[in-house]
């Protein structure tokens, strides 16, 4: 996977609102977890991710390295009592999580609700990539880097 770079980086953790959100955070930070698929993207091209998850039907997609991280997110889960659901495929356990997206709705609520998923799949930003059909959703968010397909930057 000689395409897929690997940078320390927090600059778009500065300007993205959903790194702030305590379920993400702790799910990133504590499990190691490992956020990918067409959120991570929208974060990478520096577009507005809670508009995507929220509005467009978009989810936030996390991975991890092992079972025990993924058995550590799903604690994270009930702690912030957030009731789960297997998806229909059974690949991944899903929870809605609002986040605040700091723009008023017509009913002054500031947070928009999104879908997030466990997805019980394990390994490397590299391994997990390897699954992956299309190469422009190659962008991976862990703790303290990034990760992409040369072919997006």
């Amino acid at each position: 996977m000689s395409n897929i770079q690997h940078r320390k980086t927090f600059e778009h953790k500065k300007t993205q609102k959903i790194f702030t959100n305590p379920v993400i955070n702790e799910i990133l930070n504590y499990c190691d977890g490992i956020l990918s698929g067409g959120s991570a993207r929208k974060i990478f091209n520096n577009e507005d991710v809670i508009e995507y998850v929220s509005k467009d039907r978009g989810d936030i997609d996390f991975y991890f390295r092992n079972e025990a991280d993924y058995t550590k997110a799903l604690g994270v889960l009930k702690k912030h009592n957030l009731s789960t659901s297997d998806s229909p495929t059974g690949i991944c356990v899903e929870a809605t999580i609002q986040i605040k997206n700091g723009r008023p709705n017509v009913f002054g609520h500031q947070y928009a609700y999104c879908k997030l998923q466990l997805i019980k799949i394990y390994g490397s930003p590299f391994e997990i990539f390897k699954g992956f059909d299309f190469t422009n959703y190659k962008v991976a968010y862990t703790k303290d880097a990034v990760f992409y397909d040369n072919s997006i930057a």
